[in-house]
């Protein structure tokens, strides 16, 4: 095994076990909440930013500590229903299907940000490291994915150039 495929399986493995320790509950929420707050706050938060000018003093201050604040308290309501919703499974003695699905919530999430980290390290101006990713086993999989990835991001954002 190479030492790109070792931090990769490493990387994927800790990231299914904290999985497992949290459950799927508690990761789709966390996940929920954040994006239900980005989008929440990005919606509103002109709307409450004048509250914080005679603190803030500029309006883009205001602004940005308005988008915080609302992203903050909408990621911790969703917790605090996660919380419950997990406390709810425990007591119906359910919670290692809630352990399970945070696996392989986890095992999931681990391999998507190794996609994007191989994307990233592919996009660098090394040849060795380029040749390190491609001469591995998970590592030139992954690399291998990316073209096909990248279909789903916008034109504009893409760069890749592996060769």
């Amino acid at each position: 095994m190479f030492l790109v495929d070792l931090i990769l399986v490493v990387f994927v493995g800790l990231l299914a076990f904290m999985g497992l320790r949290s459950g799927l509950i508690h990761e789709s929420v966390t996940l929920l909440g954040l994006v239900a707050g980005l989008f929440i706050a990005g919606e509103n938060y002109q709307r409450f930013g004048y509250l914080l000018i005679p603190w803030l003093k500029t309006t883009g201050m205001a602004n940005l500590g308005a988008f915080i604040i609302i992203l903050i308290l909408i990621w911790l309501a969703v917790l605090v229903v996660g919380a419950f919703m997990r406390g709810l499974l425990e007591g119906l003695h359910l919670g290692w299907i809630d352990n399970l699905g945070g696996m392989v919530l986890g095992l999931a999430r681990g391999l998507f940000l190794s996609e994007i980290l191989v994307l990233v390290l592919m996009a660098m101006p090394s040849e060795s490291l380029r040749e390190a990713i491609q001469g591995s086993w998970i590592g030139g999989w992954l690399a291998r994915l990316g073209p096909d990835l990248l279909d789903l991001v916008p034109p504009l954002l893409r760069y890749w150039n592996p060769l």
